[in-house]
């Protein structure tokens, strides 16, 4: 009697799940936007350190040897065309000068009275009084003391370029970026004693590896990171030289003309490098949530499931480059709702 009683309930239970397995409702579906992801082979980017520096710079020095007198360049001071930066000694210069101009005195006397023989046995030789080789040697004469002359005014202008040479003023609107004097050193011809920057234009300057510089052209526009911002700048001289010891070129990139740094500032430049493979998918199927990356993955059969990615870079417009996570191929949705749970169908 108690076999048949218990193959009753047997049966009863098998019923009963069934009937709930019947009850339960299939996985939801939905319609959504997707996207796929892909590999593509873009250009990298290599970032180059650089310094801000003028547009125009000049060091200025002297040719001449004497001692520094007075130094009124001030590092960071902005100076106007003409403004003097530099004074040197003037005695040596002045005797120079006075030197100079009393020996074209001397040098005109002597031409003047040169030609004043060769006139007189010009006339003499007319008349038949003077020898040909006194009229000769009077006209040799007149030609070495007109050379002389020539030779004594080329030594006062010489005097006189020098004796300028003792003040030192700026050539353009500028500003002071380096004084390398002080008062009593001694100038030398060819010491560097102030380094100026244009007031106005400011370019990078930097080295980037020979291989870099050479995908490079005059003209062509690049991206510099300064202070925190992302700005187009232009390149305007690629230096033909290579660094022997690194294997690096300079290069520089003129900024647009209202961004105005301080002459010295840290910079970098962002330039085109190698291919490289890269995977990317619409940034709009990227959700940030607690911290971590989300996205949902298209199933072969429909069904969406989460995954935890890892982005890079932008890659494009509305592209985002992915690193971990996801594979080329691979279906995504894109504005996932909030409340999107794994499972469901993607409608066709």
């Amino acid at each position: 009697m108690k076999r048949p009683l218990t193959l009753l309930l047997l049966l009863a239970a098998a019923a009963g799940c069934s009937k709930k397995a019947a009850e339960r409702p299939a996985a939801e579906s939905r319609k959504f936007s997707t996207a796929t992801v892909e590999r593509r082979d873009e250009a990298g980017a290599v970032e180059v350190d650089g310094t801000v520096v003028g547009r125009t710079e000049a060091v200025l020095s002297s040719r001449l040897a004497a001692p520094v007198a007075e130094v009124r360049a001030v590092p960071g001071q902005s100076v106007r065309a003409g403004e003097v930066l530099v004074r040197l000694e003037e005695h040596e210069a002045d005797r120079a000068f006075d030197g100079a101009r009393a020996a074209v005195a001397a040098a005109s006397s002597a031409r003047d009275i040169a030609r004043k023989n060769q006139g007189r046995f010009e006339r003499l030789e007319g008349r038949g009084a003077a020898a040909a080789v006194e009229l000769e040697k009077a006209r040799q004469d007149e030609a070495s003391a007109t050379a002389a002359l020539a030779a004594a005014e080329a030594a006062l202008s010489r005097a006189e370029t020098d004796r300028g040479q003792a003040v030192l003023t700026a050539p353009f609107d500028a500003v002071v970026v380096e004084k390398m004097v002080s008062p009593g050193d001694l100038a030398a011809p060819g010491r560097p004693l102030v380094r100026l920057a244009s007031a106005k234009g400011r370019r990078v300057e930097a080295a980037p590896g020979e291989r870099e510089a050479g995908r490079l052209s005059p003209g062509e526009d690049v991206v510099v990171v300064l202070d925190g911002r992302t700005l187009t700048g232009k390149i305007a001289e690629i230096v033909g030289a290579v660094d022997p010891s690194t294997r690096r070129r300079i290069v520089r990139v003129d900024l647009p003309p209202d961004v105005e740094p301080t002459v010295g500032t840290f910079a970098r430049l962002r330039l085109p490098g190698e291919k490289v493979p890269r995977l990317v998918a619409p940034s709009r199927a990227i959700v940030a949530r607690g911290g971590l990356e989300l996205a949902w993955a298209v199933g072969a059969d429909g069904a969406v499931a989460l995954r935890y990615v890892r982005t890079g870079p932008p890659a494009g417009e509305g592209l985002v480059e992915v690193r971990s996570g996801l594979e080329a191929g691979d279906r995504v949705v894109l504005d996932p709702p909030a409340d999107l749970q794994a499972g469901t169908r993607v409608a066709s």
